[in-house]
């Protein structure tokens, strides 16, 4: 393991430590003891480390009977290392360790131990004190800093392995739970062969014979972290997401295949925490991640990981453009620029439209979708004959309308009478017009109201909607209304399918209620991870990012996956309403481009 390595670990760790090292609360101290410890710790953050080792080895040898004795020792063992004192911080921390064993730092000066007794040169011993470490620690992250040194020992000099598996200090599960947790970090590094080496060592105890060997790669728990905002105004649908990942891990588990290990991370919504988590699930040696929920916190998170190599699938964000920032980030929801992107293709494809009118929010989300639409269509050799836009809070819509039958009509806006093919004079606004489609992306509460309008003003076309259309304030205005609309959705969850099925059996006996979309997609998302885990080639993360990007045609609980050029499912569900219902279409292939220019 080179210095600079460790150097990060020590770093991170003194940050772990600063946090633990508050004295305890006891009877009041003198005024000196107290002066000579505040000075300690001040020169102790100015790195003067010489002169804190002189303050905290006085206060020891002043006061040996004090309530803070424990912590001079302590600061002193530190200020010896930081030093370069490896001697006497090895005889510091470990007289720490034997006369302060109860006490919530003993992890920490093992740490230290280790750290000392490498750097000088001390390997063994360095090793069983990153192993007790571990054994000790209910501090993940220094587990994972003392496992990820430990591995880096092995990786140098693996007869050390046989020293800590034949140590009988410890029972055989406290063994294997650390032995296990080291080989996750040789496998991560690519290191299989000797992850299998140092696992030989977990031996079932019932077996006398011990025949019962771990395999390298067969019952290495798949450490999956969620970043999700588990309190806050969001945390209904964390739950839901945690929920469906939870059913998927123990279908998983039960089934003897290899665990998946789930850790949440509380995001609480906000991305600049979501930033921070994913720092520290990437540290933490973490095979996969999922989340976040937003796609403002997915947005940030992608930044984050551009120099990193974490798989992370993103559940339930639909903004375009998550998964560009880097390689590994894959978005498991269609983005809300495929949804016009696939009504262009529907009213190309199959309704043979040559001419479309588009009126639209202008919600941010709604005028990505309209221009995906124009452009697609465009280029697929349409015509956009009109454009409107309406304000989220307008009610009244007849203004938007009457001046796109006005354009389509070549009336004049202070024109009274419309002169048709026969001679007749009627009103404008009277006089019926038709266009091959009319793309509506718009809210459930503003479709509703805009689509009434357009029958009375008789402007008709093959109405082409947007996700909203699936809410039931739009689905119960009737066919006469709705008119067999065509409308796009990743939120309308296919629960005839077999895997929706399997998570609907196990998620009602466990939560006594029916899954939602949320909860399907958190169940994906761990299956996704599961699989790529069982069919890798090599170390972990890699070759988990490498599968996910070759997912083609998956039939998931929540609807079809297939990951695209920039690793977003392009698999998008198209309804259409019928007596009130959304009724699933039949898939239909995308027209191309290519296609059309021949």
């Amino acid at each position: 393991m080179s210095c600079r390595r460790l150097c990060r670990f020590v770093l991170v760790c003194v940050t772990v430590c600063s946090a633990a090292l508050v004295p305890r609360v006891r009877a009041a101290q003198s005024s000196e003891v107290s002066a000579l410890l505040s000075r300690g710790r001040q020169l102790l953050q100015s790195e003067d480390w010489q002169e804190a080792a002189q303050v905290f080895g006085d206060l020891l040898a002043r006061y040996p009977g004090s309530a803070y004795a424990d912590q001079f020792l302590f600061y002193r063992s530190k200020a010896h290392y930081y030093a370069g004192e490896y001697d006497e911080a090895t005889e510091g921390f470990t007289r720490f360790i034997v006369e302060y064993g109860d006490s919530p730092q003993v992890p920490h000066a093992h740490f230290f131990l280790g750290n000392a007794s490498y750097l000088a040169g001390n390997h063994i011993r360095a090793a069983r004190s990153y192993f007790a470490t571990t054994l000790t620690s209910h501090d993940e992250q220094l587990s994972e800093l003392a496992a990820a040194s430990l591995a880096a020992i092995l990786s140098e000099n693996s007869s050390i392995v046989t020293v800590l598996a034949a140590d009988d200090k410890n029972s055989s599960d406290q063994r294997c739970l650390v032995l296990e947790r080291v080989a996750k970090v040789l496998v991560n590094r690519g290191d299989s062969t000797r992850a299998s080496e140092l696992l030989t060592f977990c031996r079932d105890d019932k077996s006398p014979a011990g025949a019962k060997t771990r395999a390298a790669t067969g019952n290495l728990s798949i450490k999956v972290g969620l970043l999700l905002p588990f309190s806050g105004d969001l945390k209904s649908f964390a739950e839901e997401i945690y929920r469906g990942a939870t059913v998927a891990a123990e279908l998983r588990n039960n089934a003897g295949r290899r665990p998946i290990r789930l850790i949440p991370y509380d995001t609480k919504g906000d991305p600049v925490v979501a930033a921070r988590l994913i720092d520290d699930l990437v540290s933490s040696g973490a095979d996969a991640a999922i989340g976040p929920l937003t796609s403002e916190e997915a947005m940030v998170m992608s930044a984050r990981l551009a120099c990193a190599s974490l798989p992370a699938i993103i559940p339930a964000a639909t903004q375009a453009g998550l998964t560009q920032l880097c390689k590994t980030a894959f978005q498991l929801s269609p983005n809300i620029e495929l949804e016009g992107v696939r009504m262009a293709e529907y009213a190309v494809a199959t309704l043979a439209a040559d001419s479309a009118v588009i009126i639209t929010s202008t919600a941010a989300e709604h005028l990505q979708m309209a221009t995906a639409f124009k452009n697609r269509f465009q280029r697929l050799g349409g015509t956009v004959v009109a454009t409107e836009f309406y304000r989220p809070g307008d009610k009244d819509f007849q203004t938007y309308i009457k001046d796109v039958k006005r354009l389509l009509l070549g009336v004049q806006p202070d024109s009274i009478y419309f002169i048709n093919a026969d001679g007749d004079t009627l009103e404008p606004d009277a006089v019926p017009v038709r266009v091959d489609c009319l793309y509506l992306p718009g809210s459930p509460d503003q479709i509703r109201l805009l689509l009434p309008q357009l029958d009375f003003l008789s402007l008709g076309g093959a109405y082409l909607g947007s996700d909203g259309w699936g809410d039931d304030a739009v689905l119960s205005l009737g066919d006469n209304v709705t008119k067999q609309a065509i409308f796009p959705s990743p939120f309308l969850p296919d629960e005839t399918s077999e895997q929706f099925a399997g998570l609907a059996a196990v998620y009602e006996s466990k939560y006594g209620s029916r899954p939602d979309r949320l909860a399907a997609l958190g169940f994906d998302a761990v299956e996704l991870i599961a699989e790529a885990c069982d069919s890798r080639d090599h170390g972990f993360v890699a070759s988990i990012a490498e599968h996910l990007r070759r997912v083609q045609d998956i039939d998931g609980a929540a609807g079809r996956i297939t990951f695209g050029e920039h690793r977003e499912n392009i698999e998008l569900r198209l309804f259409r309403i019928v007596s009130g219902r959304a009724v699933p279409l039949e898939s239909t292939s995308p027209v191309s481009v290519e296609e059309e220019d021949h």
